[in-house]
């Protein structure tokens, strides 16, 4: 199974975009879009790694807020769904990615996308499977749809 731990500011926004949802910074769609194709040509399940999974609930959705409801809204317009989150400790995105992997009895090929590199990154072997984008730089763009998909059908 294909993994893609899905990061969302910075890589399905920037700070180019106008969207908005609650005086937050919301969500292009044409990122969504680019997503999208990451997903069509891997089959690859989104697991949010991102700070919107504090909100966002795999089973309780009428306990989700709005900013929560309206990602999977916006994801869903392209055909896609968050199947689940990793837990939250913080700066250590690393960690909650491994422990993750750690719990699932599947062999995975996974790819994280993200506009940041967490402290945790290297020591822990992120690195290689890391889709940088940049929150400054237009976020998820073609060139990353391109390299997402070679790491996922090349990565163990």
């Amino acid at each position: 199974m294909n993994l893609i731990f899905l990061d969302i500011d910075g890589v399905l926004n920037c700070s180019e975009s106008k969207s908005r949802c609650g005086g937050y910074l919301g969500i292009d769609d044409r990122k969504v879009k680019l997503l999208a194709e990451i997903v069509k040509q891997t089959n690859a399940k989104i697991i949010l790694v991102s700070s919107w999974k504090v909100h966002w609930e795999k089973f309780y959705k009428d306990e989700q807020n709005e900013l929560a409801n309206y990602l999977d809204r916006k994801l869903k317009r392209q055909g896609l769904y968050i199947v689940d989150k990793t837990k939250h400790y913080g700066d250590e995105r690393g960690k909650e990615i491994i422990e993750y992997l750690e719990n699932i009895t599947v062999n995975n090929k996974w790819i994280v996308l993200d506009d940041e590199i967490f402290p945790d990154y290297e020591k822990l072997g992120i690195c290689e499977h890391l889709v940088k984008t940049s929150f400054y730089n237009s976020g998820l763009k073609a060139e990353h749809v391109e390299l997402a998909v070679k790491l996922l059908n090349e990565l163990k």
